[in-house]
């Protein structure tokens, strides 16, 4: 596969019906991860180290959502330079 379709892949993926149903639930567990690990005072070591994994978790859920648009950027980047331009 070239580079060009491998961006066109992502893109169709990010336009997805489906793609859009999961960064909605990705967003809900990340709302529900930050305000267990945030916003609720840790109490106990115990819980500190509940609230650090939780952020981990957040950041995981983080790059999952934008794993797909820095791929197609960084495709983009290896793309000759005539050929961004033409776009």
């Amino acid at each position: 596969m070239n580079i060009r379709e491998q961006i066109r892949e992502m893109e169709l993926l990010m336009e997805s019906r489906g793609w859009k149903t999961l960064m909605e639930y990705a967003e809900q567990q990340k709302k529900g991860r930050i305000e267990a690990a945030v916003l609720t005072p840790a109490g106990s070591v115990d819980k500190c180290i509940e609230q650090e994994y939780l952020k981990g978790e957040i950041g995981g859920i983080m790059l999952f959502c934008a794993f797909p648009e820095a791929l197609s950027s960084d495709l983009r980047n290896q793309l000759p330079k005539e050929e961004v331009t033409n776009e």
